[in-house]
């Protein structure tokens, strides 16, 4: 049987009409629904934290180091035999008191950099993600009071958002256990430097031993608290690394 038709072809059984009639025949999709506008924050581009993040790595090490010489410091006054050996532990101790001040004020200043460069990338993967105003990145750290919960929570949200995740997998839950320990570390060791006796050059060899244990169990909450630190900063820009290689759109946490 000839196509009803165009006459020319061999019509399909039950239609009337062949192949390629009845494909012209066949009515069109009907158009879907326009895609959603993209937010305003994918206008702007993540930027790199990489060499920051080095920095701030290395500074956090340097930190470490001068802990480590305070402890040496330390044995030295608490295994003193006179009064004059556990004066040059103390004069030692002194040195490396310094140091640790130093590395602080720095590594404090780019650390404080190097939030503000992840808080940015932060705000185009999610930008109503974060709940403190990019401002308390700084004043978070010196406002008092504040500065016992406002720190994490800022370092919190841009791990959150910092989280890669492709469509389907849904949205991770934040794995807080390097930011919460970070933080306990860094608020106890805040409180315990004000319990924590200076030693005196001039004090018993008694006094000065009994400062040097303090002052010891000081540094390794110190050193623990930059360890800590240490993983927190390599997470977070590793994650963001790889959210960054996701492209544009970025997907929102």
């Amino acid at each position: 049987m000839l196509c009803t038709h165009c006459r020319r072809r061999d019509a399909v059984d039950g239609t009337g009409l062949c192949p390629e009639c009845a494909h012209a025949a066949t009515p069109a999709a009907a158009p879907g629904p326009p895609a959603p506008a993209f937010p305003d924050a994918y206008l702007t581009r993540p930027v790199s934290v990489d060499g920051l993040t080095s920095a701030v790595v290395v500074l956090l090490a340097a930190c470490i180091a001068a802990d480590l010489f305070s402890l040496v410091a330390g044995g030295l006054m608490y295994a003193a035999a006179d009064a004059e050996a556990a004066r040059r532990g103390t004069n030692l101790s002194a040195t490396a008191a310094g140091l640790q001040a130093l590395g602080l004020i720095l590594c404090g200043i780019l650390f404080i950099i190097w939030m503000r460069r992840v808080r940015f990338n932060a705000e185009i993967y999610s930008p109503d993600g974060q709940r403190l105003s990019g401002g308390w990145v700084f004043w978070g750290w010196v406002v008092p009071v504040v500065n016992f919960w406002y720190p994490r929570r800022i370092i919190a949200d841009i791990w959150r958002s910092s989280v890669p995740w492709t469509t389907g997998e849904g949205v991770p839950r934040l794995a807080a256990g390097p930011v919460n320990l970070w933080w306990a570390c860094w608020l106890t060791g805040t409180v315990a430097q004000f319990a924590v006796t200076e030693p005196d050059p001039d004090g018993s060899v008694e006094a000065i031993r009994d400062a040097a244990v303090g002052w010891a169990l000081l540094d390794v909450l110190n050193i623990a608290t930059a360890a800590l630190a240490i993983v927190v900063v390599l997470t977070i820009a590793r994650m963001q690394r790889a959210k960054n290689a996701l492209g544009a759109p970025y997907l929102l946490v």
